[in-house]
């Protein structure tokens, strides 16, 4: 289990919906275009002299099942498995640091990173709700973490290394997704640094990448979010 676990995460890092649009099969997405979608890098220079970076990354379930459907060589009860064991849970994956003059990272350890996380989503149902990472999960899924810290160590370096993964729960009462990949939504994301200073970012839903582009008249690719072309100010079809 491990090394199938390795291996769609070595493919993945290399490389009833409100809307009418067409969706992708997953096999036929693009994982670069839809790592773009769920990451942000937030950085830049302080007064001190010192820069700061801190990642987001946002694992949902689409992006494992992207991965997955690419791997033709995967026996599909083992994919089933893998995705059963992140069913009703979403992740999000976090690195922050410091960078002093002479290029050196301070990387931020799990607990500093999550005592000021704030985490506010606007969910499919159109209202803002809080997040906190989950204090405990399954064995299972315990597994599939402890695989992923080292393939991004292999991917990233000590980046990789100091990233640290956070399990939410995604689900309503009612059985629903809170956040859905395919659904207007917002992932609001605030870490704060040593010096009281904030890094705010913003993962914006639905995910572009998972949908066919539907195109302006002048032949450019138009956005998922879009409902007018910006170049021409035509309205697009839903």
């Amino acid at each position: 289990m491990k090394q199938i676990i390795s291996s769609l995460l070595l493919v993945g890092l290399a490389a009833s919906a409100l809307f009418s649009a067409e969706r992708k099969p997953l096999k036929d997405v693009d994982l670069t275009a839809l790592s773009q979608d769920i990451q942000t890098i937030h950085q830049g220079p302080l007064e001190d002299g010192t820069n700061f970076v801190a990642i987001a990354l946002w694992l949902p379930q689409e992006y494992w099942q992207t991965v997955m459907d690419k791997n033709a060589a995967l026996p599909a009860a083992n994919k089933a498995k893998l995705l059963e064991t992140m069913k009703g849970v979403t992740m999000l994956a976090l690195v922050q640091g410091d960078v002093t003059p002479l290029g050196r990272f301070d990387f931020y350890q799990r607990d500093e990173i999550e005592k000021k996380l704030e985490i506010s989503v606007i969910a499919t149902d159109g209202k803002r709700r809080d997040l906190k990472p989950m204090k405990e999960i399954s064995g299972e899924l315990q597994g599939v973490l402890a695989v992923f810290k080292p393939v991004m160590a292999a991917a990233m370096g000590n980046m990789g290394r100091s990233m640290e993964i956070f399990v939410l729960d995604n689900t309503n009462e009612d059985g629903s997704r809170i956040l859905d990949s395919y659904e207007p939504g917002q992932i609001d994301i605030r870490m704060v640094r040593r010096d009281g200073s904030t890094m705010d970012s913003t993962i914006e839903l639905p995910l572009n990448a998972l949908y066919v582009p539907r195109k302006c008249p002048n032949g450019k690719d138009a956005h998922i979010s879009w409902k007018f072309c910006p170049w021409t100010g035509v309205p697009l079809e839903d």
